[in-house]
């Protein structure tokens, strides 16, 4: 007897991602579907400049699971993904950033098995840095690295920690109830405590692994970490202070992450240290984008990611 096949829609939200789109869109349809059936990839391109409706269009136009839904105005991530949870009628609903690359033909469908598996209401992936292309996203990288040994040593890996805004997969009902306030950026975060908040849960998955970019310059890296600000300390003000205790991770996680990194490679992991202290000790400026529930684009992230 065959066992009935999980419906799945992806929804990417989109603004200025012409360098990646494309790539991401046809790396959809060739994910191994053995136990999903991919019903439609949702689109919803955000007052999009540089020509990436036109080409989500054209491809449109080919492959029939891509609907665009095209808006002349950017109001936001956040409302873009409004529309993708109203506009889902899968089982299961994953949401992909428009800059990230899949690592392999199963990353959709390790998604798909931990929530049959689990029953979970959010199963997130795995976000790793793309290879880096100059001594500054090396740098990044390596922290990147060291960051998420701390992560996963001995702390558990269905935290609020490992869940990302640019994989995760949903489950239809869950995604239908969401409602993001507009007062914060992080919606990945919001969305994991709006979960926790229903007694849901969330589960992690580290084969199913996506690539992005980090920052290749300090003046990105200040752009990307400007955004957030107190971000934090509103979580904690709308669902309570245990959401402190969610972020709290204990110091030798961070010290024992820090000597594996040390010893397999002491210089890098050394100076990404030293990089990384110096900047979060520097005067954060204000995203002025964030009053409109935006945030300002970082373009050494943007580049395409071909795999």
């Amino acid at each position: 007897m065959k066992t009935k096949k999980i419906a799945v829609t992806v929804g990417i939200s989109v603004y200025n991602e012409s360098k990646n789109i494309q790539h991401l869109l046809k790396s959809i349809p060739a994910q191994t579907a053995k136990s999903f059936r991919l019903e439609k990839i949702i689109v919803v391109c955000d007052g999009s400049t540089d020509g990436t409706d036109k080409l989500v269009s054209e491809l449109a136009e080919k492959q029939k699971l891509i609907h665009l839904i095209n808006h002349w105005d950017r109001e936001g991530k956040k409302k873009r993904l409004m529309e993708i949870y109203e506009q889902n009628k899968s089982d299961f609903l994953i949401i992909l950033d428009g800059d990230i690359g899949l690592a392999n033909p199963g990353v959709l469908g390790k998604l798909v098995e931990e929530y049959i598996k689990t029953k979970a209401a959010i199963v997130g992936g795995n976000p790793q840095p793309f290879k880096p292309v100059n001594f500054i996203q090396k740098l990044m990288n390596t922290w990147e690295d060291i960051w998420f040994k701390t992560k996963v040593n001995e702390y558990g890996r269905n935290n609020i920690h490992h869940i990302s805004g640019c994989v995760m997969g949903l489950s239809g009902s869950f995604a239908k109830s969401i409602v993001l306030p507009t007062d914060m950026i992080s919606e990945a975060q919001l969305i994991y405590c709006l979960a926790k908040e229903k007694g849901l849960s969330f589960v992690f998955t580290e084969e199913a692994v996506v690539y992005y970019r980090k920052p290749a310059s300090i003046k990105d890296y200040f752009i990307q970490v400007n955004r957030y600000g107190a971000e934090k300390y509103k979580m904690a003000k709308r669902f309570g202070d245990q959401v402190n205790e969610e972020y709290a991770i204990p110091l030798k996680n961070k010290i024992s992450a820090v000597l594996v990194n040390m010893l397999k490679d002491p210089i890098f992991t050394f100076l990404s240290l030293f990089l990384i202290f110096m900047l979060s000790h520097r005067k954060q400026k204000q995203d002025k984008g964030r009053s409109r529930n935006l945030w300002n684009i970082v373009p050494s992230t943007k580049e395409g990611i071909n795999i």
